[in-house]
């Protein structure tokens, strides 16, 4: 059994759990496997777009609400291209957002 076996609950949209997120991706090769990776991202996509709502609630400013969305679209981009079985390019995307938060 693989450790991409499964899926596994996203609680957050943390730096850990992108991490994890991208090395499940990375050993994706199942029809199963790639269902619990799009389950995930589903999951993914709500956490960011959660994100985004709590940054507009809080009225803050133009920069982090930008960030946001694009955090959120590339969450979304991830997902359509684990739908087309493209992994190498949704682990790109992912890593953006990986980028973003640690300041790159």
């Amino acid at each position: 059994m693989s450790f991409a076996d499964g899926i596994v609950r996203l609680d957050d949209l943390s730096l850990a759990t992108l991490i994890a997120l991208v090395d499940r991706l990375r050993e994706t090769e199942t029809p199963d496997q790639f269902l619990c990776r799009e389950i995930e991202l589903d999951e993914a996509y709500l956490e960011a777009d959660s994100e985004l709502r709590q940054v507009t609630d809080r009225g803050a400013q133009p920069d982090s609400l930008d960030r946001a969305k694009l955090i959120r679209a590339l969450v979304i981009r991830a997902h359509d291209l684990l739908g087309e079985s493209d992994i190498v390019a949704a682990v790109q995307e992912l890593n953006k957002v990986i980028e973003m938060k640690i300041g790159l």
